[in-house]
Order: structure tokens, then C-alpha cells, then sequence
């Protein structure tokens, strides 16, 4: 019990501290302040009501946002004064988009990856054989009447048109919410039927993208851990500095594997 009132305690005061906000409830908390906090409150109730595999899940969530501010902040404190005065600024639709945003910039500094942060794109990295972009996005389900394919389809659509959207751009888009409903509604979804999808609509609205990498957050029942995994999907048309930067920080056979493995529940 004390092993988790400590780690709870810590991980509140590290993002009390980061992202110079309060997560005790007054008039003046903004919609992140508020939404941070009912976390905490929830991770306090599942405690108390024994359910400690959720508590542990939604603990070891903010631990790994934590953590990837963290990780920014160590590097590039700039965009950590970024990302914190944005986390003011946007409300709860906008969060997991933001959060998924921070994980890829610190998958870059831990990776020790010169890059731009023009937005849009969320990322401009200069390579010797040239200059090459990733675009961050989320497939976020509302539970409303669209299917899961027209929900994961309208996230692809929705960033085409862009300037940026060529042949030397990846799109990472995180899906985990998606998988979690697809179990949930008894549709689950397979790594076959996403990248039909997602070839299906590249080449049917002939959309000129490089490259699209599919993540989502897995858990491992056996160990605890929270790993993001991903899928990655190469188009005809990717460019060869886009190729050469993919292969060596997000290589394709690079997943991750676990024997009890479950896509955690994403609001």
C-alpha cells in the first residue's frame, strides 16, 4: 500500500510541477486541471474499492505521461513551456491528440533526433539525403452510430490536402482507443483488416503519403508494463529519406509481443 501512495503522490507532484498546474478542485481550475484531477480521484477510488488492476493501469498512464514530459523537458525545455501552455489551453477532446503528440517528441529526444517543431507539421527532421516531416494524429471513437472502419478513415482523410501531406511525410496515428471499443463491441480488430483500411484509402483518393505507423498503447498482464506499439505501412510512392529515417528508429519488424497482452480502456 505505502509502495503506491508514494508512486501515486510522486507522479501528482511531477505534473503538478511540469505543467504548473493544481489538481486540487477551485473555481479557477481550467478543463485539463479538472480532467488530471478526476483521474487522480479515480485511481484514490479503485484503490479504495480494491480494484487494483485498474488503479494500477490509470497510475501507470500518468506515469508515462509524466515521464515523457520529462524527457522533453531534460532536452528541449522550450517545447516543454510549449506543451504545458497548450495543456491550459485545450479541452478534454483535444488531450489525447496532445498526449500522443508529447509521446512522439519524446520518442525523438530519446532517440537523440535533431527536429523543428513548426505545427503543422508536428515534425521537421533535416537527414543528409533530405528533409522529411511526421504529422501526429488520433482516432479517437465516440461511441455515436459510424462504424469503426469510417471512424479510422475520416482520421486518415482528415489530413489530406495539407502542404505537407507528400511522399517525405509519416503519419502516426495513435488507434489504441479504437482497438479498446473494437473488443469492446465484439468487433475486434486486426493488424489485416487496419492496413486494408488503410491501403484501401491511400490508393482509392490517391492520397500521396510516405508512410503510415499505427500505434497503440498496450498493457502486459504478466509484467505491468505499458508498451506503445506500432504497425507500419509503407506507400509505393515514400520517399528514400523518409525509408532510411523509418528503418532505423521505427524499423517494421519492430512490434512488440506479449502472450497476455490487452488494449487499455481510453475514455
Amino acid at each position: 500500500m505505502f509502495g503506491f501512495i508514494m508512486r501515486f503522490g510522486q507522479v501528482n507532484a511531477t505534473l503538478t510541477d511540469l505543467l504548473e498546474m493544481k489538481f486540487i478542485p477551485d473555481e479557477s481550475q481550467d478543463e485539463m486541471e479538472q480532467f488530471l484531477h478526476n483521474i487522480s480521484g479515480n485511481i484514490l477510488q479503485a484503490h479504495n474499492n480494491g480494484n487494483y488492476e485498474v488503479r494500477d493501469y490509470e497510475l501507470l498512464r500518468l506515469q508515462m505521461f509524466a515521464k515523457h514530459l520529462q524527457e522533453v523537458g531534460e532536452t528541449r525545455p522550450d517545447l516543454l513551456e510549449e506543451f504545458a501552455s497548450e495543456m491550459h489551453d485545450i479541452g478534454y477532446n483535444e488531450y489525447f491528440g496532445t498526449r500522443f503528440e508529447i509521446d512522439t517528441c519524446a520518442s525523438l529526444v530519446r532517440n537523440e533526433v535533431d527536429f523543428e517543431h513548426p505545427d503543422p507539421p508536428d515534425f521537421i527532421i533535416e537527414r543528409v539525403s533530405g528533409e522529411i516531416a511526421i504529422e501526429c494524429t488520433t482516432s479517437h471513437y465516440s461511441g455515436s452510430s459510424q462504424t469503426l472502419e469510417d471512424k479510422y478513415k475520416s482520421t486518415i482523410d482528415s489530413k489530406s490536402g495539407k502542404s505537407y501531406y507528400e511522399s517525405s511525410t509519416a503519419l502516426f496515428v495513435d488507434i489504441t482507443n479504437l482497438y479498446y471499443h473494437g473488443v469492446d463491441r465484439q468487433e475486434p480488430l486486426s493488424r489485416e483488416k487496419i492496413i486494408e483500411w488503410t491501403r484501401e484509402r491511400i490508393e482509392l483518393f490517391d492520397l500521396d503519403i510516405g508512410s503510415v505507423l499505427l500505434f497503440s498503447y498496450i498493457v502486459d498482464r504478466d509484467d505491468g508494463g505499458m508498451h506503445h506499439a506500432y504497425n507500419r505501412f509503407d506507400t509505393d510512392n515514400a520517399a528514400d529519406p523518409l525509408i532510411d529515417f523509418l528503418d532505423e528508429f521505427y524499423p517494421s519488424d519492430d512490434g512488440f509481443d506479449v502472450d497476455r497482452a490487452y488494449h487499455p480502456h481510453e475514455s
